[in-house]
């Protein structure tokens, strides 16, 4: 789903999906007025009126018996987490009960008692004895599933604010899941990959491999994390994404502005959407350093400053963001995000 008019009428909703709160949406969109609505908005809101007011599952592509009962399962647990049925713990509970009695079904077993690190790895392991690729776990505040077919390797050498790091690089194709914030979002937005402590992961299909989204938003981004697991091994999510947003901003030569108004967007003070909260205290720390003031009043303050000063501000920031991680002890480390 393109096209969307990302202001503050689909932003706000938009905003509340990536999060995980699809329920505090729906009067949102019930309040839109079509008119004046594009064609692909109007879709837009047919969709997401359809599935989260009536409860009807997407269509996904797939033949493979278990991969549809599969897809389905995780569908009925994003509709609980996303439209706050059952807490968190509870609907991940039901979520590991009902796959592992489809594996059962379909003759993989699970251990009767199981972590969700088993869990992870055991469910990888089947999908990929049907021919498929896929990544689970979770992503905060919901468990993830993606699937896809295909997949290819390349190197790329990514220069970060305080080191270099040639990574492997996986290419993801023929995705046929992509994700609770694909689900919950009407495919606005979606995960353009991930790094793991192997490499990087793309998604393949949502970027121009030759453009400099690509060489930003995932290389850049993603590289910042394969290098701080090594060197941060206990880090959490938040501190992750401020650093790797930072690496963003460090590394943008021509949508060093496009990118601090996208973070500005979707951010919110809230330390239980790690991605909102981090894009928050990025946007905070560089307005303290570039416009001297602790937060912009709009997207139009940015103007007024150059690339340079971004790029030196993401620098300076990441870098004293490594300097207090250090402090506390690289090795044990979790937080020091206020």
């Amino acid at each position: 789903m393109g096209n969307i008019k990302k202001n503050s009428k689909f932003q706000q909703i938009l905003n509340l999906g990536i999060q995980g709160r699809v329920k505090e949406a729906i009067p949102l969109v019930k309040k839109l007025k079509t008119n004046g609505l594009t064609k692909k908005e109007k879709e837009f809101v047919r969709i997401f009126r359809e599935r989260f007011e009536k409860r009807e599952p997407k269509r996904y592509q797939s033949k493979n018996p278990f991969v549809k009962q599969l897809i389905n399962i995780y569908q009925d647990y994003w509709f609980q987490c996303l439209l706050n049925e059952k807490s968190g713990k509870v609907a991940q509970t039901w979520l590991h009960k009902n796959v592992s009695s489809l594996a059962n079904i379909h003759g993989f077993s699970f251990k009767k008692k199981f972590n969700d690190d088993y869990y992870c790895k055991r469910l990888k392991d089947i999908v990929e004895k049907q021919g498929y690729n896929c990544i689970t776990g979770t992503v905060e505040p919901i468990h993830e599933l993606e699937i896809w077919k295909n997949e290819k390797t390349k190197k790329y050498s990514v220069q970060l604010p305080d080191t270099k790091e040639t990574v492997k690089t996986v290419l993801l194709q023929k995705f046929i899941v992509k994700g609770w914030m694909d689900f919950a979002t009407i495919g606005v937005y979606y995960p353009g990959g991930w790094a793991k402590r192997d490499g990087l992961y793309c998604n393949s299909n949502a970027y121009n491999l030759k453009s400099e989204k690509f060489r930003v938003s995932f290389l850049t981004h993603e590289a910042q994390h394969f290098s701080d697991y090594k060197r941060f091994p206990k880090l959490e999510q938040i501190d992750l994404e401020y650093r790797a947003k930072l690496a963003e901003l460090f590394a943008a030569k021509r949508i060093h502005r496009k990118a601090l108004i996208a973070f500005m967007s979707m951010a919110e003070p809230n330390r239980k959407s790690p991605h909102a909260f981090a894009n928050y205290c990025v946007v905070r720390d560089v307005s303290r350093i570039a416009l001297e003031k602790d937060y912009p009043k709009s997207s139009t303050d940015w103007s007024r400053i150059s690339r340079d000063e971004i790029n030196l501000a993401a620098r300076e920031l990441i870098k004293k963001h490594s300097a207090a991680l250090r402090k506390k002890g690289a090795r044990k480390v979790k937080t020091c995000i206020q």
